[in-house]
């Protein structure tokens, strides 16, 4: 006990020393004894090796310099830093770190992360990685897709039921199509005295044109669709308007009264294509609430789809109009249950004049046109690696050219890139324009590989893109080089972006 009460033992251990006349600074018996680091003399703790590191494997080098534990997953995993190598768990990751000094080490979500120079990796227990996905491709480019449609009336000789006339000069005559096609538009005079005429076309039972069947497979109508029809005009300052009628109760013996869907052009006004906040979120019941509000509020571009009826009067076939309008912006008169686009029964068409000069009209191909996306839009894509715990973006790519979509699907090719980085599994797509206003993703693509191109079909509505709601993040970069040590992230922050680093500044 006189032993341990003795508070220095600054002349260490001196085992050939008088045992009763030697300095009372000095350690006569230490077996088993060592001094800690605040001079506290305790037992000596029990070692063991824990790891059987091959150093032939790292070139022969005895340069350990440093050392991390973290566990994934369960699992303890001991990193060691020899030379320009990281060992874990006594097995080389072989990853010929560049830079001198020490390895900076961390871990986050399943990931142990190393970097020393230049070189940034990341380890998930079984795989090296790049810390950070470089972007290396170059712009998408953008090609049409799918356009489904279902027609109403072709206009063509022989067409059945076909379009009668009322309140016109004449019988209804056939006449050349939009496209070249003999007899395959239908043409009509206005009434002189009245300088109003009608055309009708009634179905023989009610029609379903809320599924289409054209051109592949079945797809489901929405108010996004198109409506849109070509009317010729021999003298356009003598039409005032033009109103398309769809009328969807053929049990009521009121016809365009009871139920019916109907839309007016002005000639010389243009209509734009899109829908107002209502029309916008019609239908939809998947967002609620603040959702539903924020999703009305960001809808602030424009679809910039417009349609009009000329005042001019250009030349040969130069007088066709183009009128479309989204199916949401026709007028809903009526509300009998279970009536609507799946029950169309009769189509009117009413040409109003102005009472001076008489006119001709001629009409072609009235159809529905379906398909998500119909604006003017840019895309950009982002690399992806998802393990379900761990995902790691890239810097967004370059905005593919500007391309007009009219109610169809829309192939986004990623191209070929020799330096795509081999850890990447997904591309995430985004686009801006119609109603989006910023860079909204609208396409996860999964089991990508390789270096090859990439097609990438994107089918889903401006809606739909809001309501997700995931914009797209521009501030992701590789983490910089030179870091001298790695702290945190928190355990609640997502790893979008790398974690915190230090880095070195200067020489």
């Amino acid at each position: 006990m006189g032993v341990l009460a003795r508070q220095s033992f600054a002349r260490g251990w001196v085992p050939d020393v008088d045992a009763v006349n030697g300095p009372v600074d000095g350690l006569l018996r230490a077996d088993n004894l060592v001094l800690d680091e605040l001079g506290v003399l305790s037992l000596r703790s029990g070692s063991a090796k824990i790891n059987a590191v091959a150093l032939a494997d790292a070139a022969a080098s005895t340069d350990i310099h440093s050392l991390y534990t973290a566990v994934l997953s369960g699992t303890r995993y001991r990193t060691i830093g020899i030379g320009a190598d990281v060992f874990v768990n006594g097995v080389s990751m072989t990853a010929s770190l560049n830079g001198t000094g020490d390895i900076a080490f961390g871990s986050h979500l399943g990931q142990i992360l190393f970097a020393r120079g230049t070189t940034k990796k990341k380890y998930d227990g079984s795989t090296v990685r790049n810390w950070g996905i470089a972007q290396t491709s170059g712009a998408p480019t953008i090609a049409a897709g799918v356009q489904n449609y279902k027609v109403l009336a072709t206009c063509d000789n022989g067409e059945a039921p076909g379009f009668t006339c009322g309140e016109s000069t004449a019988a209804i005559a056939q006449d050349t199509g939009q496209d070249g096609t003999a007899n395959g538009a239908v043409t009509w005079a206005p009434k002189a005295t009245t300088s109003r005429g009608t055309m009708t076309k009634g179905f023989a039972a009610e029609t379903d044109f809320s599924v289409y069947t054209d051109p592949s497979g079945s797809y489901t109508a929405s108010d996004d669709d198109l409506l849109q029809f070509y009317v010729y005009l021999t003298e356009p300052s003598a039409l005032k308007s033009l109103t398309l009628e769809i009328d969807v109760n053929g049990l009521s013996t009121n016809v365009f009264q009871d139920d019916y869907y109907a839309y007016t052009w002005v000639t010389g006004v243009t209509d734009e294509a899109a829908l107002d906040d209502a029309e916008f979120m019609a239908g939809d019941y998947t967002a609620e609430g603040h959702d539903r509000r924020l999703t009305e509020r960001l809808r602030r571009v424009r679809s910039r789809v417009v349609t009009r009826l000329r005042k001019d009067k250009p030349l040969a076939n130069a007088g066709w109009n183009t009128l479309q309008i989204r199916r949401g912006q026709m007028v809903r008169v009526g509300q009998t249950t279970g009536k609507g686009w799946n029950t169309v029964k009769t189509i009117r068409v009413t040409a109003e004049g102005t009472g001076g000069a008489g006119y001709e009209l001629k009409f072609d191909d009235f159809r529905l046109v379906g398909g998500p996306i119909t604006g003017i839009y840019k895309w950009r894509f982002v690399h992806v690696n998802n393990n379900g715990t761990y995902t790691a973006l890239s810097a967004p790519s370059a905005a593919s050219a500007e391309f007009q979509a009219k109610a169809q699907a829309v192939t986004v090719t990623a191209p070929a890139d020799g330096s795509r980085d081999s850890q990447i599994n997904e591309i995430w797509v985004f686009r801006m324009g119609g109603y989006l206003d910023a860079f909204y993703r609208t396409k996860v693509q999964t089991g990508v590989s390789g270096v090859g191109a990439v097609a990438i079909s994107d089918t889903l509505s401006d809606r739909d893109a809001l309501i997700l709601n995931i914009r797209m993040e521009t501030d992701n970069a590789v983490p910089p080089s030179s870091i001298i040590d790695i702290e945190g992230p928190s355990t609640t922050a997502r790893l979008r972006s790398p974690p915190h680093t230090c880095t070195r500044v200067g020489a």
